[in-house]
């Protein structure tokens, strides 16, 4: 059940971060994954950004995220993480069921990361 934080008015959703969970991390596939709040274009210092903000990492790759600039690591992994975020919690937001949103899910992250493997053998021919 999605809800607002009544303390910043923010959406919190147990369901999605469950849900972000069971997606390999996007650096490495490795699994358990962490549901990572992606702090870019964020001004709430102190508080985490919306669920509807958070992408799978694992929790090793989640540190790196948090000791380096934010923007360095999703620029290393070839990463728009605002716009995967509301890709994903879209695909969530229209799933009929939880299955059908993982499938979905699943589909759209191969999808990016194949475009992004596309990117890098243009890069390197």
């Amino acid at each position: 059940m999605t809800r607002p934080c009544p303390k910043d008015n923010l959406l919190r959703d147990r369901a999605y971060l469950a849900l972000i969970r069971q997606i390999p991390c996007l650096s490495c596939s490795s699994r358990p994954s962490q549901a990572c709040h992606v702090r870019i274009g964020f001004n709430g210092t102190g508080i985490k950004p919306a669920d509807s903000r958070t992408l799978p990492l694992c929790y090793k790759c989640h540190h790196k995220q948090h000791t380096m600039s934010e923007k360095k690591f999703w620029l290393d992994l070839q990463i728009d993480p605002i716009s995967l975020c509301e890709n994903l919690f879209a695909i969530y937001s229209d799933a009929k069921d939880i299955g059908s949103c993982i499938s979905a899910i699943n589909m759209f992250i191969f999808t990016h990361r194949a475009a992004i493997s596309d990117i890098h053998t243009t890069q390197i021919d």
